[in-house]
């Protein structure tokens, strides 16, 4: 991702999520790793995600790229 993908997906995070606290330490603080792509175990399918990371404790979220309406890397570009 770059600065600008970062940018747009902390700012979609920010307005879904709203200040988001950490379910183990309780931080409010989390850092946006970048994306994620999730295999499903015994399948072909996956999963397009953004990772979050508390920084005090290292929970780590990871949210669906489609839900959020975020790029997931994986859109048709008519190249076809």
């Amino acid at each position: 991702m770059n600065d600008i993908e970062k940018q747009k997906t902390a700012n979609v995070l920010s307005r879904v999520l709203g200040v988001a606290h950490c379910p183990m330490c309780n931080g409010h603080e989390f850092t946006l790793i970048g994306k994620v792509d999730v295999k499903l175990r015994h399948s072909d399918a996956h999963v397009p995600t953004v990772a979050i990371v508390c920084p005090t404790c290292g929970y780590m979220s990871l949210h669906a790229c489609v839900t959020l309406g975020l790029p997931t890397g994986h859109e048709d570009n008519g190249d076809d």
